[in-house]
């Protein structure tokens, strides 16, 4: 009898397994459709919200599609962004809650902010929920996926794979007062000495050669005064506090010198003086000298593929510049660039994959003279396919296209 009962139960827990399959295999078919349905909104643009057009990748990745500038988050004090291959992750701090830092997500018609941290007086986006948040003493911890090539480097693939988990608060760069981050990587200063690593591992560091934390300015980095790169390889640009500019790595957009070498394996002192504030993309080099004007060198703003390295004049009484890259086509400069007055103008890759990354009142792809955007702005950002304006009323805005691996 107590024989029967069991074997009754053991064919009810198969009934209920096989239906399960078959409603299993359901949600699936009803999920991949929705996913193809979706892919076909990028081809006839059916499906718009008031934040614009959804595009679905790989049923992991989403973003979304703008033609004009709207709003992303309010209440924003303080806003860092960090580019990358995919797309820009966005985080910020907002008034109320001083020491919060959020990062913004995507989730249909609405942009959820995400909380990285509470307790944070600083923080220093590395990629999407990869960041390094400092407290009020300069103690330095890492919160995110990984910490392969940018914080260690490996010699086997076990090392890799144990470093490979999220870690919610590992204590990091012990002694250390400078740090710069972004593109999956990370510079610091520590004992007087520069070090480090730009880089994106795509599996792991243990076989690769370039893996590694790189050093220089020995006895001169409390000289420094900004590190910026793009991605790994280079260029790398040091910003001394005297105003002098250094570079080295990639020279293939001649960003560091018109000789033919292709890369630059010292840092080399570029001859400009004065200067206060630089960034790159890689393909193109921006900085602001203290008299105020903006200068650029790299690929031609002609949208030719000629580069120069002698730097070209292209704005006066400018505060703050930002670069990042249109990926659409062969990859193309977006400039932005905050003159003294808060008025935003910009430059550059202007459309692409159905969207204005810097205005829809120019319709051309590419903007080679400076149009105004929007005044009454207080902080400029230039990302990979969209730009954003912080204005002084703590609304960040921004337009092209958001792209987020964070489905909450």
């Amino acid at each position: 009898m107590a024989n029967d009962k069991l074997q009754g139960r053991l064919g009810m827990r198969k009934e209920i397994i096989k239906r399960n399959i078959v409603l299993l295999f359901i949600v699936c078919l009803c999920v991949e459709s929705i996913v193809v349905s979706a892919e076909s909104t990028i081809k006839n643009g059916s499906e718009k919200t008031k934040y614009g057009e959804y595009i679905y990748e790989d049923g992991a990745l989403m973003a979304v599609r703008r033609n004009h500038y709207g709003i992303l988050a309010k209440s924003v004090n303080e806003c860092k962004v960090a580019t990358g291959g995919y797309g820009s992750s966005v985080f910020v701090k907002k008034s109320g809650k001083k020491n919060y830092v959020y990062e913004i997500g995507l989730k249909r018609n609405r942009f959820p902010k995400h909380i990285i941290s509470q307790k944070a007086a600083e923080f220093y986006p590395i990629g999407s929920e990869r960041i390094i948040l400092a407290d009020k003493n300069k103690k330095f911890v890492y919160r995110g996926e990984g910490r392969c090539f940018f914080l260690y480097a490996h010699k086997t693939e076990k090392e890799c794979v144990a470093s490979s988990g999220f870690c919610k608060k590992e204590k990091v760069l012990k002694g250390v007062k400078k740090v710069w981050t972004d593109n999956g990587g990370i510079a610091y200063v520590k004992d007087n000495k520069l070090f480090f690593s730009f880089s994106q591992p795509v599996v792991g560091c243990y076989d690769d050669k370039r893996a590694g934390v790189y050093s220089g300015f020995d006895g001169r980095g409390n000289q420094i005064k900004k590190v910026v790169a793009p991605h790994y390889g280079g260029p790398v640009f040091v910003l001394m506090k005297d105003g002098s500019l250094w570079g080295m790595g990639d020279n293939s957009t001649k960003l560091i010198s018109n000789d033919k070498t292709k890369y630059k394996e010292e840092f080399h002192n570029l001859q400009i003086k004065d200067i206060i504030d630089i960034d790159t993309n890689g393909i193109n080099a921006v900085a602001i000298k203290k008299n105020g004007q903006l200068w650029v060198w790299g690929k031609s703003l002609k949208n030719k593929n000629k580069y120069m390295n002698k730097p070209q004049k292209i704005a006066s009484s400018v505060r703050e510049v930002s670069i990042g890259t249109n990926t659409h086509g062969k990859d193309k400069s977006i400039i932005l660039y905050l003159k003294k007055g808060g008025k935003a103008y910009g430059l550059g890759g202007n459309k692409g994959y159905g969207s204005y990354m810097l205005t829809n009142k120019c319709k051309k792809k590419w903007i080679d003279k400076s149009v105004l955007l929007m005044g009454n702005i207080k902080h400029i950002y230039a990302a990979t396919d969209m730009s954003l304006l912080l204005n002084k009323r703590k609304e960040l805005l921004w337009t092209g296209i958001f792209s987020s691996p964070i489905i909450i």
